[in-house]
């Protein structure tokens, strides 16, 4: 994600622009704190939930940390579909590898218009002969990149090669928001919702739990495989998109037999974000992601965790120091993990980091960031950032989120955006377990062992800490990928980054 310095005076105004208030959700507005007995929270505000989906309780989830573990589940998925593959992205690069490396030797290639592969051309080709197959993208940005044109080449290469896939741009949109959600859906009955787009756009989003350093940024993502009625309703939000950018009736997948909750479900709920004004479905807007967040948040009585490319929500920011306010606990701990070099708008990250830094005397706020190392020349080591490009949130090891929703203005408000939220106490911890098992390279035992305030305190702080003072001292190599967060000045920062960020959060 490339970086375009200013004039080094520019750097002066850094804290005038970062300490703006965005204009999306500065205060939530009215919502009950509550559900009502035996009901869906969602459902007792309909100004949110004009086309809102429930609480489904037979959901099979399954959870898939970075693009190989995502990618190789999905082409699995879509190799064994039966009926239909429908994909949405906010960008998608058809020539982009999806399986690599080991995996090559135990996952059959594709054999698509061109020949076996691994690409997102060969899978999609290859199955298109048999199948009805759907791809819906963002028509791409007028100002910024990624442009239109990259859209329409890559959906005519399909349509070329194959005139049974149906590549589509959906052009419903404002000036400086997008069409953001990342999804999969086969046979209607079978979903992955997370962050993940089919791209090597800019950044390659293919990578490894392990992150070794690569050539360009190494990239930290989560997606969710689901399967039951929560996946059907993922298959209703691409027919409503479909049908609203096409203009052409899209008939719902073979019906599934209805059957009571198998071994191992979960109770999820497919959230979305979706703009006033742009579609006739839901023409007042559905702004159930940041509800959700709320709800939650208002939950928390033991921890709150975060993974997030951005915090420049004031509402989301506001939220956690109630949160600290309302829950005496001293152990109660507020954990984020964001990028240390967010492509765009790190200053309206810091203003929001200090800002409930500061509304915490106790300590019980951390904030953490990723990085990969390795050998350089005669004997020195290289540091650089991971991507923290996920959108993962944990509630009390009962509740989590992931999706494709940042925590700014325009995941919260007007772009098109897709959340899973579940309820599950096992789940929610053995996800818990796993990132922070990856991210201080230790094994999930070791992290089991300890309750999350002591993991934060007897783990997470000191390893980071010392990974801080490595990176800074040039010691060597890290003990672990958590670093501890730093605000401030980054080279390059003020650029053409930064004035995409005042643009676009709008």
């Amino acid at each position: 994600m490339p970086r375009y310095s200013l004039p080094l005076a520019v750097g002066a105004v850094r804290e005038k622009v970062g300490s703006r208030r965005r204009r999306g959700y500065e205060t939530w507005g009215p919502m009950p704190d509550r559900p009502l007995p035996d009901s869906s929270w969602w459902a007792v505000d309909p100004q949110w939930f004009p086309a809102g989906t429930p609480p489904r309780d037979n959901a099979r989830v399954q959870i898939l940390i970075d693009g190989h573990e995502t990618f190789r589940a999905a082409w699995e998925a879509i190799q064994a579909a039966q009926e239909s593959v429908w994909l949405v992205d906010w960008a998608m690069s058809v020539a982009m590898p999806l399986v690599r490396g080991d995996d090559t030797r135990k996952v059959p290639p594709a054999t698509g218009a061109h020949g076996p592969g691994y690409t997102v051309f060969d899978l999609l080709t290859a199955v298109a002969p048999r199948l009805d197959v759907r791809v819906l993208v963002w028509s791409g940005s007028r100002l910024f990149r990624p442009k239109a044109a990259l859209a329409r080449k890559g959906m005519a290469e399909l349509r070329e090669a194959n005139p049974r896939i149906r590549g589509v741009e959906d052009r419903h949109r404002k000036l400086s928001h997008c069409h953001h959600q990342k999804a999969i859906v086969v046979d209607g009955n079978i979903a992955f919702v997370g962050g993940l787009d089919m791209t090597d756009f800019d950044v390659d989003r293919w990578d490894t739990t392990s992150h070794q350093m690569r050539s360009g940024l190494n990239w930290h993502d989560l997606c969710l495989r689901l399967e039951g009625e929560a996946a059907r309703d993922v298959a209703r939000n691409f027919i409503q998109r479909w049908e609203a950018a096409t203009g052409e009736p899209l008939a719902p997948p073979t019906p599934m037999n209805e059957q009571a909750p198998a071994v191992g479900s979960s109770k999820v709920q497919i959230v979305r974000t979706v703009c006033a004004d742009a579609y006739s479905y839901a023409p007042k807007g559905e702004f159930g992601i940041a509800w959700a967040y709320r709800a939650a948040i208002l939950e928390a009585r033991s921890f709150i965790y975060l993974e997030n490319q951005y915090l420049w929500s004031p509402a989301v920011v506001d939220e956690l120091i109630a949160a600290l306010h309302r829950v005496p606990d001293p152990d109660f701990r507020v954990v984020l993990v964001l990028p240390a070099h967010p492509n765009i708008g790190k200053g309206d990250t810091d203003v929001h980091v200090r800002k409930l830094l500061a509304a915490d005397p106790t300590g019980r706020v951390r904030v953490f960031t990723l990085y990969t190392a390795a050998p350089g020349t005669k004997g020195a080591w290289v540091y650089k950032p991971i991507y923290v490009h996920a959108k993962v949130a944990i509630v009390d090891d009962q509740w989590f989120t992931v999706g494709s929703a940042n925590l700014n203005g325009r995941g919260l408000e007007s772009d098109s955006e897709l959340n899973a939220q579940v309820r599950d106490p096992e789940l929610a911890r053995a996800l818990r377990l796993r990132l922070w098992s990856e991210h201080l390279g230790l094994p999930e035992a070791t992290v089991a062992s300890l309750s999350a305030a002591q993991a934060v305190d007897k783990l997470w702080t000191p390893l980071a800490a010392h990974s801080r003072q490595v990176i800074d001292g040039r010691q060597g190599q890290l003990g672990c990928m958590a670093v501890r967060y730093e605000t401030g000045a980054m080279p390059g920062d003020f650029s053409l980054g930064e004035l995409e960020a005042q643009i676009l959060d709008r």
